[in-house]
């Protein structure tokens, strides 16, 4: 048998992602194997909107490894990557991975390679597709909901108020910082696009809001960035979220990380609550939901935030949702059936919610 070996340079091309490559990355990850064979399969059309995912089938010709694994690369978008690196997407995720996964309660995925250089970057993560991926134009069902608003309790409680970590300086304040300068500049540029491409799912009543929204934007991004602060996901929907397929299992694993950020924990609640939960679901469950996440928050040590404050910052981070919703909606390219389907269901649970939540007034309270 061959002996570990040193971590392999970055790939530039798809010449070098080959079986003498693989190998020492599973030699540099301490598998003691030679790779004989990978075959690389897509994982679909609208699977990844900023990233290209792939499978790789793996055949060793000694030992014994992991038989698939996923490749995560630059998306082959101009339009989706030109986003990816305004947000520095990529970095934050590969370095999240590296440098910070390991600090978190919540069940995070295998890595067997991360590296970037520049917009250029190789995911290796291990393959998830032995549990269910959720699937975002469905939504989730109120026991995935559940499972992922604990899911989030740890994440948050794991980086509650210690977020002044020289080793999270890569991942940007929600605000000020690149990250809330892209999103202002998105949302404005995105309002008219979303609104005349996703007419038939936004509210006739709202689909005017833009001056009103925009005016109030940088009053909610100075909200987002006061304390209490944690680390947070950024981008918690349902294809990026595995559920348990049996008891054994844990109930989560997130993937996904290239929104990552400091910032408050509201951004995640109301990202996926708005976005990803059926709105009849929402509706009827959204205060024990809450609930839920709260009581997570507060068994992993959290202590001086209450019920009241969990409910009134869910509120708040409903109405960031637009922000992103926005951006989503009117900025990317949704040429294909799947992405356009999973933001047309975004788009109209986001509006659902500001009525039902009766944001528009909070919107007003902020402009008074």
């Amino acid at each position: 048998m061959s002996s570990i070996g040193a971590r392999p340079q970055l790939p530039r091309n798809n010449d070098d992602l080959n079986a003498a490559w693989l190998t020492q990355v599973m030699r540099a990850d301490g598998l003691d194997v030679t790779v004989a064979s990978l075959r690389r399969e897509s994982l679909g059309e609208g699977v990844g909107l900023m990233s290209g995912l792939e499978r790789l089938c793996i055949e060793y010709a000694e030992g014994d490894g992991p038989e698939v694994l996923i490749l995560k690369r630059p998306s082959d978008n101009d339009a989706n990557r030109s986003v990816a690196s305004l947000f520095d997407l990529y970095r934050r995720e590969v370095l999240f991975y590296r440098d910070v996964a390991d600090r978190c309660a919540a069940t995070m995925p295998g890595i067997y390679y991360a590296d970037i250089d520049g917009d250029d970057f190789t995911l290796i993560v291990e393959d998830l597709s032995s549990r269910v991926l959720g699937d975002q134009i469905a939504g989730a069902t109120l026991d995935q909901a559940q499972a992922v608003m604990r899911w989030m309790g740890r994440l948050h409680a794991s980086f509650w108020d210690r977020v002044e970590d020289d080793t999270l300086e890569f991942l940007p304040m929600v605000h000020p910082s690149y990250s809330s300068e892209g999103l202002m500049q998105g949302a404005a540029f995105g309002w008219d696009p979303m609104v005349e491409n996703f007419a038939e799912v936004i509210p006739t009543h709202l689909a005017g809001l833009k001056d009103r929204f925009l005016a109030a934007l940088p009053t909610i991004f100075e909200w987002m960035a006061t304390a209490p602060l944690t680390v947070i996901h950024g981008d918690v929907r349902m294809d990026n979220l595995f559920f348990g397929a049996s008891a054994e299992d844990e109930p989560v694993v997130a993937v996904d990380w290239q929104g990552a950020l400091r910032g408050r924990a509201a951004q995640d609640l109301g990202y996926f609550m708005g976005g990803n939960l059926p709105t009849e679901i929402r509706r009827e469950h959204e205060q024990d939901l809450i609930g839920a996440w709260h009581t997570e928050l507060t068994a992993s040590g959290v202590s001086d935030y209450t019920a009241d404050d969990a409910w009134r910052d869910y509120r708040r981070g409903m109405l960031f949702s637009l922000t992103h919703a926005t951006v989503i909606a009117g900025t990317l390219d949704h040429t294909n059936e799947r992405g356009r389907r999973y933001v047309t269901e975004m788009v109209r649970r986001v509006f659902a919610a500001i009525d039902d939540l009766a944001l528009v007034e909070l919107i007003d309270e902020i402009l008074a």
